[in-house]
């Protein structure tokens, strides 16, 4: 495999539905397209669509990438406080500020966590976020 390996979302509405597909790029099987579809789906929703397409994505680039060990490093601590000193605007791995924001889920011990992905480098990462405040009235 070449060095471009990588998987990409696609999310489109189709009539009532919203329809999504993932895409691998570089992959060579038996003379492939350098783009070929790995999977796709139908979906009520845009948030349905997308959420399933990133998880799609992510599963499908560990199936592309097993073999990139710069690609499964996990997080530097620089490379987190980077990342949070910088509001969480760019991507922590390669700096883009192509990042996607995914499906939220409930993080260990109470806080709230988002999936977050690169559209650049294909890496995902979750965003933890805990109360830190608190206002009187709807909206402060």
């Amino acid at each position: 495999m070449d060095s471009t390996v990588g998987c990409s979302i696609h999310v489109e509405r189709k009539g009532d539905k919203w329809g999504w597909s993932v895409f691998a790029r570089g992959v060579d099987l038996a003379q492939a397209p350098s783009h070929i579809v790995v999977a796709s789906g139908l979906e009520p929703g845009i948030q349905e669509a997308s959420r399933a397409a990133e998880r799609a994505r992510v599963a499908w680039a560990r199936v592309f990438d097993t073999d990139k060990d710069e690609e499964t490093a996990p997080l530097t601590e620089e490379q987190k406080t980077t990342y949070l000193s910088g509001g969480g605007k760019r991507c922590p791995y390669c700096a883009s500020s192509n990042i996607v924001e995914g499906a939220v889920f409930d993080a260990p011990a109470d806080p709230v966590g988002c999936e977050m992905s690169c559209d650049d480098c294909d890496r995902a990462w979750s965003n933890i976020y805990c109360l830190h405040d608190v206002v009187d009235g709807a909206g402060g």
